[in-house]
């Protein structure tokens, strides 16, 4: 047991302080939406950053980090596109006003950035205007990980012959 300080002078020590500081982590998202017609002639390319993860993406991104997750297992299994223009909120679980035919996707990682890409097939028609990540493509109505509202010149028109290629992002970033 010691007593130093009060039987015996203070050892001088120096406070613990970390070499630099630490960087806060955030994810960000960025859709690239390309509508094709029915001869695959791109008719518009969109690429769109911002709005939000939602409460559940971030949830199920918190899980992926702190359990034993293999390499490259599935974040997202599911994107679809709608009509809806509420603004993207945290608390969201589905897109407003989706249309059928979204699908799955596949995913890719290069650097900070996760990338999950689908097609939607022709036969859809209206304005898009809010696009979706899911946990799998046959949760389209619920588990939504992020949500996107395309916005003035940024919404799509997609004809009955069109397609929609679209890939969302998923881009891990550290703010100084």
């Amino acid at each position: 047991m010691s007593l130093n300080g009060i039987t015996r002078r203070p050892v001088d020590r120096k406070r613990v302080v970390n070499p630099t500081p630490h960087n806060p982590l955030s994810l960000q998202n960025r859709a690239i939406v390309e509508v094709r017609g029915p001869k695959g002639k791109l008719k518009k390319r969109v690429v769109a950053d911002g709005n939000l993860i939602v409460d559940f993406g971030l949830s199920r991104a918190a899980a992926m980090i702190s359990t034993n997750v293999a390499a490259g297992s599935t974040f997202a299994g599911g994107i679809c596109v709608g009509t809806g223009t509420t603004a993207a909120a945290t608390n969201q679980t589905a897109l407003i006003s989706s249309l059928t035919g979204c699908g799955a996707i596949t995913p890719t990682v290069s650097g900070v950035t996760a990338s999950y890409a689908g097609t939607i097939a022709s036969g859809q028609t209206g304005t898009v205007s809010e696009i979706g990540l899911f946990t799998a493509s046959s949760k389209l109505t619920a588990d939504m990980i992020a949500r996107l509202v395309l916005t003035g010149t940024q919404s799509v028109v997609l004809g009955a012959s069109d397609t929609i290629n679209c890939t969302y992002q998923v881009i891990v970033k550290t703010s100084t």
